[in-house]
């Protein structure tokens, strides 16, 4: 039987907010830099973006096309990257007492419940 995530508290090294293009880059970059670091996603939406088709077009600027994946799709890719179908609803740095912040986000999902996620 599967856990209900109100009742569940993750350990990562990486917690990001937002499943959008952004979001999702970041999440890559952080497993493809630090392979062994846990990287947890909040997402409101079932999908996320994804870029596709990079080209380079100088040493800062590239262009790329965004398209919509399922969650699968980016932990397939990264094993270590985990995605939550919630809305983050407050950022708590003091509320965990861990020593560098940020330290906590607590998160709504189904049922108005809330999750915990603690960044050590």
């Amino acid at each position: 039987m599967a856990a209900n995530i109100a009742d569940l508290v993750f350990d990562t090294t990486f917690a990001i907010i937002g499943g959008g293009i952004a979001g999702v880059s970041c999440a890559e970059q952080l497993a493809v830099e630090d392979p062994g670091a846990s990287v947890i996603l909040i997402s409101a939406s079932p999908l996320v973006k994804v870029a596709r088709n990079i080209n380079k077009i100088s040493e800062r600027l590239e262009e790329f096309d965004v398209e919509e994946e399922t969650h699968a799709y980016l932990e397939k890719r990264h094993p270590h990257c985990k995605v939550i179908n919630a809305s983050a609803t407050e950022i708590n740095n003091e509320k965990h007492g861990a020593k560098r912040p940020p330290v906590g986000v607590e998160v709504w999902s189904e049922g108005a419940s809330s999750v915990v996620i603690l960044v050590i």
